[in-house]
Parts: C-alpha cells; structure tokens; sequence
C-alpha cells in the first residue's frame, strides 16, 4: 500500500491530533493513553516483538517491521476498520469526496500500538501462562499467610470469574493470560445448598441403575465426576477406566458423565490421536471424556480430569 499521504488530493487528518493532544494528557496526543474503543489489548513487549490480546482475545505476537502493514492491523482488529478510521483517518482533501475517509494512517496506528505496549513494560512470553477454559487454582501471591483453601479462577470462554469478580475475556493479571474461547456454562453461584443436595441425589440414584460390578464402582464413577469439574484446580488429575461387555450401558454411562459436567468436560470421540487430543484441549483445564472401541466386545470409556 502507498502512503496516501503522498498522493495527492489528500490529506491526513488525525481524530487525536499530532501529538499535541488534549490539556492534561502530558503532551502525548493519541499515544499517551489507551484508547477505550480500541479492540486491541496491548500486553507488553520483549525487543522487537510486541504482544497483543486481538479482537477475539487470543494473544498474538506481532514484529515491529509487520506492526506497520495494513493487513496485519487488519488482522488484529478482526477485518473491521472502524477503530482504524477512528484513530488516524486519512481523508480526502479536495474533489467530490473531500472529506471521505478514504484510507488510515498505517504509520500512526503502528506508533500508537508499540506506545500502549511500552507502557505496559516487559513482556515475559517464556514463564506468561496461557489458561483456557475450566477451573484454575489462583497461585498468585497475596497478603499474609496463604491460604489453606486455595482461591480460584473461572474460565467460562467469554467471560472470566476470579474471587467474585467477572472480567472480560482477554484477562491479563501480570502473570496470567485468559484468552477468549467459545462460552462454556457458567457456575450458579445463586444455587443454594439444597439445589445442590437434589442435584447429587439424582445423580446417585440414576447412576445406581448400572449394573456395576462392586457397590464401591458407583461411588468411584461420581467420585471422579466430583473432582473432574475442578479440572485444573487440584494438586493431581483423576483418571477413570470403565469396563464391560457389549450392551453393557458404557456409553450411556459415557453420556451421563458428559451430562453431568456440562462445559466442564470435552468429548474425545472413539477416534482419536495423541495430536488430536492436543489440538483439542488446547491449554484447557476441562476433563477429557473417550468412548474407546475396542476390537472384541469389549468397549472401554476412560476419563481424564
């Protein structure tokens, strides 16, 4: 793309001003302070590469020399160009579209971007962790003692609970990343006790109609539901193997772990890879639900939280 300010006809016409800017804003016109409208997090930079949550909130790591193309903006606003228009206009400045808005200052954008990285400090792309979807422990530091009851986090995809607090996707809270995901059910934090009660009785009394082994199974099977929906919260992940002969109820009982766990799990299939299977839990915390086939008659579901 040619610079349109050497065209002529036009004109550039920043919405923010050239660096003068507003009273009181240090004299740093449109780069001194994050722009409220813009779809684009700023996370930080490490030399030459700055770090961003995009408009879907997934963190990408962009080169200074690339920060400057058009489609690489683009791309980081999600194909829209409305925050670009916004931000550093390029207009027509006379003919029968004087004062269009033909085009953006590529330039400016990029300068604005690198600032609100700079002013975010350092970014430590080796120890930033990446957390998707499911539970987390909150590991952070805090005042006083720890804790003998960790803290934890929420991720629901679009939406982030964190000690009675919702946050946007994209949350960063200097050490973490929530990157934004597909929504996923949220906890009722309204549900009372006997909400609660009803729900795990009904859960026992249905799983109670399988035709299990020993009396102890039953227990084991919602045993590992329990801790399954903590996903990356305990200290270990439970797995879980059930056998049985053909007819048996393995994958309605497959069904009804599934159930039971809403978003909180994800369902494998019974054809997959080890690269599948990484693909698909993707920095997720959620449990991991196979129905395997097996080549005789044996059918195995295995779990993993």
């Amino acid at each position: 793309m040619t610079d349109p300010r050497q065209e002529q006809n036009v004109v550039v016409l920043h919405s923010k001003g050239d660096g003068g800017g507003p009273p009181g804003d240090g004299g740093g016109g449109m780069f001194a302070r994050p722009d409220p409208k813009c779809p684009v997090t700023p996370l930080g930079q490490n030399g030459s590469r700055f770090f961003f949550t995009n408009s879907l909130m997934q963190v990408t790591a962009v080169d200074a020399q690339a920060l400057g193309r058009p489609t690489v903006q683009l791309a980081l606003c999600g194909g829209t160009t409305d925050w670009l228009y916004h931000i550093a206009p390029v207009r027509y400045l006379t003919g029968k579209n004087k004062g269009e808005i033909r085009g953006w200052d590529t330039l400016q954008v990029a300068t604005y971007l690198m600032r609100q990285c700079a002013n975010r400090g350092s970014f430590d792309e080796v120890n930033t962790q990446l957390r998707g979807p499911g539970i987390w422990e909150d590991d952070r530091p805090g005042p006083g003692a720890p804790s003998l009851e960790p803290k934890l986090i929420v991720h629901c995809g679009s939406k982030v609970w964190e000690n009675g607090t919702w946050h946007e996707k994209g949350w960063f809270d200097g050490k973490t990343i929530y990157p934004s995901a597909p929504p996923t059910a949220r906890p009722d934090f309204n549900a009372s006790e006997d909400d609660a009660a009803y729900t795990a009785t009904l859960l026992h009394r249905v799983a109670q109609t399988w035709g299990w082994a020993r009396p102890c199974d039953c227990q084991m099977f919602l045993g590992w539901i329990g801790h399954a929906y903590y996903g990356g919260a305990g200290p270990w992940r439970a797995h879980i193997w059930v056998e049985g002969s053909h007819g048996a109820g393995k994958s309605w009982l497959h069904a009804l772990a599934s159930a039971a766990l809403s978003g909180a799990a994800w369902n494998g299939g019974n054809d997959v890879t080890e690269a599948s299977l990484r693909q698909l839990l993707n920095g997720r915390s959620n449990a991991l639900l196979l129905d395997e086939q097996e080549g005789d008659e044996t059918k195995a579901g295995y779990g993993e939280s």
